[in-house]
């Protein structure tokens, strides 16, 4: 990945994770190998061996089942029917995750905490899965090829602070996945970290002016928003920008872009 196009992806790099010391310019590299690993296909249990810390992604919450309190005023637990174990955690993932848009999915390593018999597990948000089925910007998006991508002029936008900019929006689902994969044992174990200010490092305009002297490499929606930016940015022609625009690149200097005789002198 960070071979493809050098002076792109380098480009990259430098927004989300920059000013790196010269002894960890190589992190990055190894946090997208591992996170790449762990999605990699045919994995061990597929191949009957059985590894813990390869996730199991959950799409539903069908292993649930509720637990009513017994006291007036107390909330509901719900017992996992797969470990017995029980979370009445009412402020809890999995809470947010059943009643509340806040969330897109999480991952897990607490069952057992890190233990040899603890199951790593992603679990996809069911109300965010369905938005993603009725969501038309999404649905268009999906069907663009490579050569379209390349012809696309994306409208130029003020995104205002907080805002979802084109690199929020743009492979929502891929993001999302490459971001609780990056979280388990065999993705790296990335966190979701906070800045000065407290709030959580996430989303592109976080992600890519980042507070100096925080190992970016190590939080989650950096490594996933790094995939996304260099993949438009290799396969799709398009050049990431701070703000959140994007940009249609061409092949080279002097040469014409994609399906037009226009030509460009900036690579």
């Amino acid at each position: 990945m960070l071979e493809d196009n050098d002076d792109e992806t380098y480009s990259i790099r430098d927004m989300l994770f920059p000013k790196l010391p010269f002894k960890e310019l190589g992190k990055p590299r190894e946090a997208l190998q591992k996170v790449s690993k762990s999605m990699t296909l045919n994995s061990g249990r597929d191949a009957g061996v059985k590894d813990m810390r390869d996730p199991i992604i959950f799409c539903d919450l069908d292993r649930f089942e509720k637990i009513a309190s017994v006291k007036a005023g107390e909330p509901d637990a719900y017992r996992n029917k797969l470990t017995n174990k029980i979370d009445d955690d009412p402020n809890g993932m999995l809470v947010t995750c059943m009643n509340e848009k806040k969330i897109t999915g999480y991952s897990s390593r607490f069952e057992g905490e890190d233990s040899a018999n603890s199951q790593d597990f992603i679990q996809l948000c069911p109300w965010w899965l369905k938005l993603m089925e009725r969501d038309d910007v999404q649905k268009d998006l999906s069907k663009w090829d490579d050569a379209k991508w390349a012809k696309m002029n994306l409208d130029h936008y003020d995104f205002k602070p907080t805002q979802e900019t084109w690199l929020d929006t743009i492979y929502t689902f891929e993001r999302t996945l490459i971001h609780e994969f990056s979280h388990t044992a065999n993705g790296g174990m990335t966190a979701d970290m906070k800045g000065p200010d407290g709030s959580t490092l996430y989303g592109w305009q976080k992600c890519a002016s980042p507070p100096l002297g925080l190992k970016m490499y190590n939080n989650a929606d950096s490594v996933a928003l790094f995939c996304v930016a260099a993949d438009l940015a290799n396969k799709k022609m398009q050049r990431p920008l701070k703000d959140g625009n994007l940009k249609r690149l061409c092949a080279g200097p002097g040469k014409p872009y994609p399906g037009s005789n226009k030509k460009c002198d900036i690579m």
